[in-house]
């Protein structure tokens, strides 16, 4: 029997607070990886639960550069940002300085809070409609946003 997505994602959480960061990347890839053992076996795709897992794992093994790396596996694999996410996120651009960086996750966080709480859209739309200005302020990805 193969591990779902939720053992996997102990998994990199232990390895996380183990400080096991290799292992939680080797553990990643057994996940989206296709086995080889059966047939019609198809690979588990992340999501944000193993992002942030493996975001948290780089940050206190002091690797935020590292954690920066996987958020962007947010946008590889298509998934739903969410307000944990972006706040470790957020934690590793003060451990790199990357204001910028941070400055586009801080739009991120506050638009998602903001349509959730008022369930004017689908977070989802506003996390590309976001994407495609990720150079400008909050305030104008909120003004985009609002057309």
């Amino acid at each position: 029997m193969k591990p779902d997505r939720v053992v996997f994602n102990a998994l990199i959480s232990a390895c996380g607070e183990s400080g096991a960061v290799a292992r939680a990347f080797d553990v990643l890839s057994e996940m989206t990886a296709e086995s080889s053992e059966s047939k019609g076996s198809r690979p588990i795709l992340p999501d944000h639960v193993t992002v942030g897992a493996l975001m948290k794992t780089c940050i206190q093994a002091g690797q935020a550069d590292r954690a920066r790396e996987v958020y962007k596996m947010i946008q590889e694999y298509n998934i739903k940002g969410t307000p944990e996410v972006y706040t470790i996120a957020l934690r590793s651009c003060s451990l790199t300085g990357d204001l910028g960086f941070a400055l586009k996750i801080s739009c991120y966080l506050l638009l998602y809070i903001w349509f959730s709480t008022f369930h004017t859209c689908q977070t989802y739309w506003v996390i590309l409609a976001v994407e495609g200005e990720a150079r400008s302020s909050c305030l104008q990805c909120f003004n985009q946003c609002m057309r």
